[in-house]
């Protein structure tokens, strides 16, 4: 997923989810119904990590990603060229952009704006 990279080379964090495997266990070691993980740790083993970043293919997002890069005057540089798809192209666009320029001043100020963003997950 583009934006799942994008938000990486941003240095967006993820929101976070766990959840844990609820199961009965007879032979549970700490004697309860139901193991979890403070309990025992075989639950520990069917724990699921889930991690979720913005879409930025979601308007209220890519919005905020366009007004970054027409805050910094860089809409050119990432889309020199009109494209069919604008949403999916512009956030390809930018995506390789930041990841071919990483050292760039524009592109450590869109890094440092992206950051300071309130996106919607």
């Amino acid at each position: 997923m583009k934006s799942e990279e994008l938000c990486k080379l941003l240095g967006i964090e993820p929101e976070i989810e766990d959840n844990y495997c609820l199961s009965h266990y007879n032979d549970c070691p700490a004697g309860t119904q139901c193991c979890c993980p403070e309990n025992c740790s075989r639950c520990r083993n069917y724990a699921k990590h889930y991690e979720y970043y913005p879409n930025f293919e979601k308007p209220e997002n890519f919005v905020k990603l366009l007004e970054i890069a027409y805050k910094l005057n860089c809409v050119n540089n990432v889309m020199p060229h009109q494209k069919t798809n604008y949403v999916h192209d512009f956030i390809s666009e930018m995506t390789h952009y930041i990841d071919k320029n990483p050292y760039n001043d524009v592109v450590l100020e869109i890094i440092k704006l992206a950051k300071e963003t309130e996106w919607r997950y």
